[in-house]
């Protein structure tokens, strides 16, 4: 576990964690111990590696990040697209890393189009920028092949 000295990285990679519950009381801990005044919306915070653990959920506690740009989510256990939509509320994210995740398998070559359908605001997803010709794409696969898949 690793916050940089102007808490705008946040590393909690590789822990086993199966859920956000503590996050909030983790950021403050964290920005005492850097003696950065934690506000109540953590601005200051645009990065968070939680790649490597065993989230199958994204929590609510992610949420308060208003300012995330980057979120490393790959290699944990997420089942279900549904958790990746949740991600619309970080309007300011830019950048996702979600593959190895039983996801990839499950929605298999529709995985990245329905994740750049669901995440408009994502510029980058698994390392690979997301290319016009992609983001027109994504629409046409995800209302084509959303019924496969129990889609809204």
């Amino acid at each position: 576990m690793s916050v940089s000295n102007n808490a705008k990285f946040l590393n909690i990679s590789n822990n086993n964690i199966e859920n956000l519950d503590f996050l909030n009381n983790l950021i403050n801990k964290l920005y005492q111990t850097k003696h950065i005044k934690s506000v109540i919306d953590y601005s200051n915070l645009i990065t968070l590696d939680i790649s490597f653990n065993k989230l199958e959920q994204i929590d609510e506690n992610l949420f308060m990040l208003n300012n995330l740009q980057v979120l490393y989510l790959h290699s944990n256990r997420i089942k279900n697209i549904s958790e990746i939509e949740k991600l619309q509320q970080l309007s300011k994210l830019k950048k996702l890393t979600a593959d190895n995740n039983p996801i990839t398998d499950v929605y298999n070559k529709f995985y990245r189009l329905f994740v750049i359908h669901y995440l408009p605001q994502i510029k980058s997803l698994d390392f690979h920028e997301i290319s016009k010709i992609e983001r027109n794409k994504s629409g046409i696969a995800f209302n084509t092949h959303k019924y496969k898949f129990n889609l809204q």
